[in-house]
C-alpha cells in the first residue's frame, strides 16, 4: 500500500499527513487499498512509530508469494513482466537494475526469495529460497 503511494511521487512526510488525517477518501486516488485503506489507517494509529519508521527508513517484508513479488517489482522498482523482468518458472530474471535499486530490493524482499546476482552484470536472478521439493525432503527426515 505504501509502495502504490509513492508510486504516485507522494514524498514521505505527505503521506504521514495523509495518515494523521484518518480520512480514507484521501487515499482513493491511488486505487484501492489492500485490503482496504482504513486498514492502513487503522494500523496506523495503533502502531504511529513503526509505521514513521516503516515509510522513513524502509522496511523488509515477511513472506511473498510470486505474484506478490511481481507487484512489489512494478510498484517499487517500475519494472514490468516481459519487458524488464522474464517468470521463468522457478525464478525471476531481471534484465537490467540500478546498483541503487538492487540494495533496496536486497533489504525490502521477503527471506523465502533469494536474489543471486550475476558477475559483471546489472541482471539479477530471484528465485526462492526453499523450493518445494526442498521442503518435502526437509519434511521426511522429521
Amino acid at each position: 500500500m505504501i509502495e502504490r503511494i509513492r508510486m504516485h511521487g507522494v514524498s514521505n512526510e505527505a503521506m504521514l499527513k495523509m495518515l494523521e488525517t484518518a480520512d480514507e477518501t484521501v487515499f482513493s486516488a491511488y486505487g484501492e487499498g489492500i485490503p482496504d485503506w482504513q486498514t492502513l489507517i487503522t494500523f496506523y494509529e495503533n502502531n504511529q512509530e513503526k509505521v514513521k519508521a516503516m515509510i522513513q527508513e524502509g522496511y523488509q517484508i515477511s513472506f511473498l508469494t510470486k505474484g506478490a513479488l511481481k507487484n512489489l517489482l512494478r510498484l517499487k522498482y517500475c519494472l514490468l513482466e516481459q519487458e524488464d523482468f522474464d517468470d521463468c518458472g522457478d525464478y525471476l530474471e531481471i534484465h537490467q537494475i540500478s546498483e541503487k535499486d538492487r540494495q533496496s530490493l536486497k533489504q525490502t524482499i521477503a527471506k523465502n526469495w533469494t536474489i543471486i546476482e550475476q558477475p559483471n552484470s546489472n541482471m539479477v536472478k530471484i528465485e526462492l529460497t526453499y523450493k518445494p521439493e526442498d521442503v518435502k525432503t526437509l519434511a521426511k527426515k522429521s
